[in-house]
């Protein structure tokens, strides 16, 4: 084992760590708001209250309320399995999370890539599944020595892509 620490789970942390996992597909929701808003202007331009009104409705839900309540449920389905304190044991054969109802082993093969975030860093498994590792009780050589070895590991921290390609894995 190379390294291993408790964690104690913090709901605003796993709510900012559901918020940057799920930029990519709210984008998508916030774009058919913005569209929407800009049709209900338009509507209002034409002097159609009626579509306005409509457009309107659309976009604020596009905009403000379907993210929201999207986040507010992926929070409340995670707490569930991140709500309960643990530790988290960094080893050669991967990342394991142990609490009181599971014991997980996630090896370095299932992990796609890392993004640094405040107090903790977010392991992405794909495109909806991430880990949210909180790092907060670690120094700062502890953190340091996790990041290193996760680099070691061939991880590729987001926003460190080589040009021209997406792979996120360096290669063997």
């Amino acid at each position: 084992m190379i390294m291993r620490f408790d964690y104690v789970p913090d709901r605003r942390r796993l709510v900012a760590a559901t918020r940057r996992a799920s930029r990519r597909a709210m984008l998508l929701t916030r774009s058919v708001g913005a569209l929407a808003a800009v049709a209900a202007v338009v509507a209002v331009l034409l002097d159609d209250p009626a579509f306005a009104v409509g457009w309107a409705a659309i976009a604020v839900c596009g905009l403000w309320l379907f993210p929201l309540l999207s986040i507010r449920r992926a929070v409340r389905v995670s707490w569930h399995l991140f709500g309960t304190p643990g530790t988290w044991e960094i080893s050669d054969d991967g990342i394991r999370r142990v609490t009181e109802k599971l014991d997980t082993l996630f090896r370095w093969e299932a992990v796609m890539d890392v993004e640094l975030m405040p107090d903790q860093l977010l392991l992405r498994l794909n495109k909806a599944q991430f880990l949210p590792v909180t790092t907060v009780d670690l120094s700062a050589e502890q953190r340091d020595e996790l990041i290193s070895h996760l680099r070691g590991r061939g991880l590729v921290f987001r926003g460190e892509r080589a040009k021209g390609g997406t792979p996120t894995r360096a290669a063997a």
